[in-house]
């Protein structure tokens, strides 16, 4: 039986101050080697527990001042999820998105088949402050402040505890919540010197199913020793490798439909090519086009911890520690694409001519409605890859100093981030078959392309030739053209603290902390895109074996489409071969303009190009008062953060040679500034009638700065000569930040049987809100009169979120052998949102990644040697895009349906030996479905990334 064990660390009110350190520890030798400390799990001391088991989880919950919640090493070791953002989806209110909207997003993202980002209490991922042992991570996502947490596996971690609320010495910039990741040090263990080793394999059942490779390993070690004659010096590392295969199927209806081919049309128009007065948008609306695909590759993550702690004293400890992780994934993705030409191009203009005659692909159908055709399909090929190279890494010193009543705590912190997307290689195809057009759409003619079968994937209805090309990808042409596009992102954070406080005896005021902190950041972004022909294509897609070297079976079970499979390290020695001179290079130019000229060359190379340095200012201070069962915790916190943006601005004048005419002249960087100020009070009450029980309530304040990006993104100059008028489009340094007032109670029970029981409901009022909304400026809004116009982004509205939230472990000790080794647990959390986007329209929106429910629901068993898990997850559906085709209002909302999977665990325990074996997704559900319209499915994106199972062996002395 796995033993509890605790680590005296930090204040549960102080994790802004941990100072712990990102490693790895596989299986259970915590459980086996931990010094035990019962007692300071029960007695509610003010040091927080690092815990084993789920039961010394709830234990520090229960005597937290805060409201968190907590993730065992029981929790993190029994599980084949891929990353922690999976898991994070165990905790209460927290809902993980497999996808986000920065350098990769929407489906692109989805198809790697793992979480990536986290909502907590409906709080999108930048509304969240994330810490590795206390210090504050850099954010490298180059539009948004969100973390994109599958950097950072499970068998990394050691205990992960969720703040809910924010106390005084915690950052202010947290409205949803504060994620701490935790690891120990050597002093965490008992006896002189411990240590183990791990190796590992998973499995992909969906990669299997497609004929690619599905097996992946992973080995992990860990080592501590204590030196020294009183053994107060002590030294931790550990070091982890792991190794992923997946390949995943993918159905892309919304990737066509909001994309460049914008494959979807109106079925019925009115005589000004609108949709109907009176009709339904959504049930207007029909899919054009969609494809089959496969995303493939691989994933490599690595990293490690240093941890040195020197302790003279009882009352002083020096320490330094240091973490490191890489992530290294390929991604290829092979869709073979199917889509309709020519109808959503004719939308908003009338289906009639200037002489009252129908226009060609327009049927009358009377009443003064016009039911739109598709006038002509095409068969395409496109080859994708979205490599991802990030790492992140802390560096964490200080010294932990108590002087009689006084304490102190200085500490100096560094962070590194980076998440870039070099070398993003595309190349496509357009096939011509029988009977086609020059431009390589066959005429079709009909008012719709395709009906639905089962869970409603498209079902196409394609002429002869067009069926024979889909299912024989390799008739059509060779690649015409390449294309690379090579995201780069990174920010570097540093900075330093002071905390101290001092302590009182037996009085009302019981204590008395205060703090400062600094932290400067320094943030780079850089897109550059290069596009090429090939001047000799092979004669078609087949013939051209050194690229193509063969096929998968698609989306088996749904389609018989092939999907190539692309040899990408011959695609990328040909675009290299076709750029191999600067002149070549130069021509090919256009992420900005259609290159060929140095002035393209310079666009291209600095128009997606910024920077910026942040610096945070902060101060606090906070007092506890305590009576035998009242604790009162009040608090004040001061936050000054000064931002420098530097971006390049595009210049458009009149042409000299033609007034009717605009051309671009070189442009230039140019800065802006922003500052925020903010004064953020809280309060916290505890009632503790006894040992067991404690009831909380609090109100607190928070806020969120706006994304760098909208505060100085990209600008251009633009002159129009019909009006006489200059329009400059650019980022906005006076955007407001986020404010938001949070109230919070709960209520937690451990009862004498074995259970641990807890209720909580809370509310936050925000004001100023903004939404992720990527590389694009949001709300854009035109100011100004006269020869000047200005475009910027804009905050939105008012929002909230009221929720309510059900937590419960119950141990069944008591029953008859074996029984007496079951347990069963589980959370709730029931939340609605709503809140002004600042559109014209958008004044009560669903809050972005927000579903009313949440849940997980657990069966456990642990009786001698033996540990079996049987877990439940569920999660709502939600809005993840708003107006995703431009219509102007919120019926062509991105809809994320629900997500549901089972997940199983079986462990052994030999002793020194322990093997585990996780399921995760045990029955297959989709990984991902979206669509567009809450109530509709004609158009959607769907993922198929199947079980993943990994067995576990670990020897630890």
């Amino acid at each position: 039986m796995r033993k509890t064990f605790t680590a005296t660390l930090m204040s549960a009110t102080a994790l802004g101050s941990g100072v712990l350190t990102l490693g790895l520890l596989c299986g259970s030798a915590w459980a086996q080697e931990a010094a035990p400390d019962a007692k300071a799990a029960e007695t509610g001391s003010t040091e927080v527990v690092i815990v084993s088991n789920r039961f010394t989880a709830k234990t520090m919950q229960l005597k937290s001042d805060n409201s968190i919640s907590v993730l065992s090493a029981a929790d993190l070791q029994r599980t084949a999820v891929h990353n922690a953002a999976e898991i994070l989806g165990l905790m209460p209110g927290v809902n993980v998105m497999m996808t986000g909207n920065s350098f990769i997003g929407g489906i692109d993202g989805a198809s790697r088949g793992e979480g990536q980002y986290v909502s907590i209490r409906s709080m999108n991922s930048e509304y969240n402050v994330n810490l590795i042992n206390g210090v504050a991570v850099a954010q490298a996502q180059p539009y948004s402040r969100g973390v994109q947490l599958n950097l950072i596996p499970p068998s990394g971690l050691q205990t992960i505890v969720l703040n809910k609320t924010s106390t005084a010495n915690m950052d202010g910039d947290a409205i949803g919540g504060t994620i701490d990741f935790r690891t120990p040090t050597a002093f965490d263990f008992k006896g002189k010197q411990r240590g183990s080793l791990s190796v590992s394999g998973n499995f992909e059942s969906q990669a299997d199913d497609l004929g690619a490779d599905s097996t992946g390993y992973g080995a992990a070690a860990d080592f501590s020793r204590k030196f020294g004659a009183e053994e107060n010096f002590g030294v931790y590392v550990s070091a982890y490798y792991n190794l992923r295969h997946y390949a995943n199927s993918e159905l892309g209806g919304v990737m066509e439909a909001s994309g460049g081919d914008r494959a979807y049309a109106l079925s019925y128009v009115d005589a000004n090519g609108n949709i109907p007065s009176g009709m339904d948008p959504i049930q207007d609306l029909i899919l054009t086009g969609f494809n089959v695909g496969v995303s493939s590759g691989h994933t490599e993550l690595w990293g490690g911890t240093v941890s040195l702690d020197w302790r003279p004293d009882v009352d002083t400890s020096y320490y330094m520690h240091l973490t490191y992780a890489h992530d290294w994934t390929t991604q290829n993705s092979s869709l073979n694409q199917i889509v309709g030409e020519g109808t959503v191009r004719n939308e908003g203009t009338s289906p009639l001519d200037a002489d009252g005659n129908l226009k060609d692909g327009y049927i009358a159908v009377g009443n003064g409605l016009y039911q739109t055709t598709i006038p002509a399909v095409s068969n395409r090929l496109w080859y994708e890859t979205n490599p991802l190279h990030s790492n992140l890494s802390t560096l964490d010193l200080g010294v932990k100093k108590r002087v009689g009543k006084w304490h102190f705590e200085p500490n100096v912190f560094y962070s590194f981030g980076r998440n870039d997307r070099p070398n993003h290689l595309e190349m496509w195809t357009t096939s011509i078959p029988a009977g086609s057009t020059s431009s390589g759409a066959a005429p079709y003619g009909a008012a719709t392309l395709v009906t639905y079968g089962a869970d409603n994937f498209p079902v196409a209805h394609l002429t002869p030739g067009m069926e024979s090309t889909a299912l024989n990808p390799g008739t059509m042409p060779a690649p015409c053209c390449y294309e690379v596009t090579s995201g780069l992102s990174q920010q570097e954070k540093y900075g330093a603290r002071f905390d101290g406080g001092y302590d009182f005896d037996q009085r009302l005021l019981q204590s008395i902390s205060f703090g400062a902190k600094y932290v400067t950041s320094n943030r780079d972004v850089s897109n550059r895109d290069y596009t090429v022909t090939d001047p000799d294509p092979a004669s078609s897609l087949g013939a051209d074996t050194a690229a193509i070297i063969g096929y998968y079976p698609g989306f088996p079970g749904k389609y018989d489409y092939l999907v190539p499979i692309v040899n990408h390290q011959v695609v990328a020695a040909r675009y290299n071969a076709l750029t191999d001179t600067q002149a070549k290079l130069d021509a090919a130019s256009d992420i900005c303009t259609g290159g060929g000229t140095a002035l393209g060359v310079l666009t291209n190379y600095n128009c997606n190009t910024l920077s910026g340095t942040e610096t945070v200012s902060a101060a606090y201070v906070m007092g506890k008062f305590a009576t035998d069962t009242l604790e009162i915790i009040p608090g004040i916190r001061y936050e000054l953060t000064d931002v420098k943006n530097t971006y390049w601005v595009r210049n458009f004048e009149p042409d000299p040679d033609d007034s009717t005419n605009v051309i671009e002249v070189p442009g230039e960087f140019q800065s802006n500034k922003a500052s925020f100020t903010k004064v953020l009070p809280s309060v916290f009450l505890n009632y503790r009638p006894d040992a067991k029980t404690v009831y909380r309530a609090s109100i607190w304040t928070s806020y969120t700065r706006p994304p760098m990006f909208q505060l100085g993104g990209s600008s251009s100059s633009k002159y129009d000569p019909s009006t006489g008028t200059t329009t400059i489009t650019k980022g906005n340094p006076d955007l407001k930040a986020i404010d938001a007032v949070n109230f919070d109670a709960n209520g937690t029970w451990r009862t004498s049987n074995g259970g641990y029981y807890g209720v909580g409901i809370f509310y936050k009022d925000l004001s100023n809100y903004i939404y992720d909304s990527g590389t694009g400026y949001i709300n854009s809004a035109t100011s100004g009169s006269g020869a000047v116009l200005i475009s910027q982004p804009k905050n939105g509205g008012d929002a909230s979120v009221l929720g309510i939230e059900f937590e419960g472990q119950q141990k069944f000790d008591g029953m008859p052998a074996p029984f007496n080794g079951l347990s069963i647990g589980g959370n709730l959390a029931l939340q609605t949102s709503k809140a002004d986007i600042g559109t014209s329209w958008g004044h009560d929106e669903r809050m972005q990644n927000a579903p009313d429910v949440t849940a997980n629901l657990g069966l456990y068993y642990a009786r001698e040697k033996v540990t079996v898990d049987i877990t439940y997850h569920y999660s709502g559906a939600y809005v993840a895009n708003y107006d995703v085709l431009g219509k102007g209002g919120s019926w062509d909302n991105l809809w994320v349906d629900p997500v549901q999977h089972l997940d199983v665990h079986a462990g052994y325990d030999f002793g020194v030996v322990q093997l585990d074996l996780s399921i995760a997704n045990l029955f297959k559900n989709y990984t991902y479905y979206s669509h567009i319209g809450e109530k509709s499915k004609a158009i959607s994106d769907i993922i198929q990334s199947g079980r993943t199972a990994l067995l576990t062996l670990k020897y630890a002395y």
